[in-house]
């Protein structure tokens, strides 16, 4: 009996474990991913930002209401509640290192912000200053991109330009 539950508890254990493992690497993968879709659309050499930004998802309402027909009003009310559900905490990730981009050098600034559930968010600034996110929105522009996933395949994709005044 004692053999059976602590055989029990060890292959609980070591479940657990493994499904820990595979979140960071479906968070890690997810970052990946986004990152080969958005740098496939500049020549550029492009700087990685290993913080996350507070990119705003209430940006994409009407992309998003225009693609899933439906009214701008539904959209915003479910985006504004997603993004109060997710509290942004300044945070820093190693995302050089798993991109294998350690440049500091070249004329865009990629930030992603935190993956979520099912959805990540990617803000490109032409720039050739290394500065921070919030003096690039002060007064700049950029390509925003938000890539939604399934079992690690992205299943939808929307793309903004943000002017910031």
């Amino acid at each position: 009996m004692e053999k059976t539950l602590l055989i029990f508890f060890l292959s609980f254990i070591s479940c657990g474990s493994s499904n820990l493992k595979n979140t960071k690497s479906d968070f890690d993968n997810r970052i990946i991913l986004t990152y080969s879709y958005v740098a496939e659309k500049y020549d550029s050499n492009i700087v990685v930002s290993n913080s996350f930004a507070n990119i705003d998802i209430v940006n994409f309402a009407e992309e998003i209401s225009k693609n899933k027909n439906k009214k701008m009003s539904i959209v915003l009310d479910s985006l504004i509640k997603v993004k109060e559900e997710s509290s942004y905490i300044k945070k820093k990730y190693p995302i050089k290192t798993l991109l294998n981009k350690t440049n500091n050098k070249g004329n865009l600034k990629l930030f992603f912000s935190k993956p979520k559930d099912n959805y990540i968010m990617v803000e490109v600034f032409k720039t050739d200053e290394d500065t921070s996110y919030e003096r690039l929105t002060m007064f700049g522009s950029s390509d925003i991109y938000l890539l939604y996933f399934k079992n690690e395949e992205i299943i939808d994709k929307y793309q903004i330009k943000l002017d910031y005044n």
